[in-house]
């Protein structure tokens, strides 16, 4: 009996590394990746949104739910599983199912008709509407959906989530260290009128060219510092080598296949990825640091800079965006100053980025994460093309 690779294949789903178990047997379709999201949408299109446009809704959701019970029942007959088995695969029979369960349920259920000021929609109308508007609303989720997953989208936006936070709880004693140095640098540059002359004044297209400018600097040179490293993550000198890169993944102990030393083959698509990985991953750290300057110079500004202030400075009204009046002097959130902490925020992320990968004071404390999960998924990508190629071989010498 062949072993399940479904906690492999989500374990690399889970790190936005699917790239690197799609030439293997450990690779699951996109739309069994995709499941779970499908089924919830699913479950909330029938009991929530068709009731909710039909205008009956306790009637169409009782309709919805019941269509619900019948295409589990009616896909788990047609798979030869138990009537109430749980969902395990997505083939085509369930696409047209996820399509068309809500338009018939949207096309069964009782509507009302829709008046307007100058409009009248009869019941019928409404209830082809709904029916067309739900057929092509199912079909555009299931398709960008399978996109999404197939291309990793889903995974690399999952794997980011996580590295915010981890940045977040891990980071917080070294940018309380480094992030007072660098205020008290940039600080100086708000206060300075050339800097409101050239920054605050600028349209929307050249401000936004110029925070694009900075992040392409950062995300070229986080790439080409995270490109230097994989090779070496890649390697295994010895079985000990391999087995503590195991520790923590499903393929723990499974490393006996994998002679020493070894290297972990990697193709184009696979080094993009881990590149990608890394790159974003260090880059999470930077844009923390970023947004903290953003907020404390949209703070400095409400304090301390106000319209009048604006006007001197750039020589053209301020555009206010939000203004607090007391009785001691009015406070204004401008347009000016949230481009000028803006472009300050970008800047010191810059900063950071740059200087965090060369001064390992600036990362004491920060543990370095991406790393460690660039060389676990080089182990596990080693240990299952392996496993493939001895159950290859197993399989040709029984033929033979």
């Amino acid at each position: 009996m062949e072993p399940d690779r479904t906690p492999v294949d989500q374990w690399f789903f889970h790190r936005g590394l699917t790239a690197l178990v799609d030439d293997t047997s450990v690779k699951r379709e996109a739309s069994l990746r995709a499941l779970p999201f499908l089924l919830v949408w699913f479950v909330l299109v029938m009991v929530a949104m068709v009731p909710v446009i039909t205008g009956h809704a306790f009637i169409s959701a009782a309709i919805g739910l019941v269509a619900i019970l019948a295409t589990w029942v009616g896909a788990n007959r047609w798979r030869g599983r138990r009537l109430l088995a749980p969902v395990a695969r997505f083939g085509w029979p369930e696409g047209v199912v996820f399509t068309l369960a809500p338009t018939l349920t949207a096309l069964v259920a009782p509507h009302t008709g829709w008046r307007f000021s100058d409009l009248a929609i009869s019941s019928m109308e409404s209830r082809l509407g709904t029916a067309a508007g739900v057929t092509v609303l199912q079909a555009l989720v299931l398709g960008i959906a399978l996109l999404l997953v197939e291309f990793g989208v889903v995974s690399l936006f999952l794997f980011l989530g996580r590295e915010v936070v981890a940045a977040i709880l891990a980071a917080s004693g070294s940018l309380a260290r480094s992030l007072p140095i660098l205020l008290g640098v940039v600080t100086f540059f708000f206060f300075t009128g050339e800097m409101w002359q050239a920054v605050a004044t600028l349209t929307l297209w050249p401000f936004l060219g110029l925070m694009a400018l900075f992040v392409a600097l950062s995300l070229s040179f986080l790439s080409t510092r995270s490109n230097s490293r994989v090779p070496e993550l890649a390697r295994f000198e010895t079985a000990d080598d391999l087995a503590d890169a195991l520790v923590g993944t499903p393929l723990e102990g499974h490393g006996h296949l994998v002679a020493s030393p070894s290297r972990t083959p990697l193709g184009l698509q696979q080094r993009l990825s881990l590149r990608l990985i890394a790159t974003l991953s260090r880059l999470v750290v930077a844009t923390i640091v970023g947004g903290s300057v953003f907020v404390f110079f949209v703070l400095l500004g409400v304090l301390t800079v106000n319209g009048a202030l604006v006007e001197v400075w750039t020589g053209a009204p301020a555009t206010v965006v939000v203004e607090v009046a007391s009785s001691v002097r009015t406070y204004d959130i401008t347009l000016e100053t949230l481009r000028v902490s803006g472009f300050l925020a970008v800047f010191s992320a810059f900063y950071f980025a740059v200087v965090s990968a060369t001064d390992p004071a600036l990362r004491q404390g920060v543990r370095d994460t991406v790393e460690e999960t660039i060389r676990q998924a080089c182990a596990c990508r080693l240990v299952v093309l392996a496993e493939d190629a001895a159950r290859s071989a197993g399989i040709k010498e029984a033929a033979s």
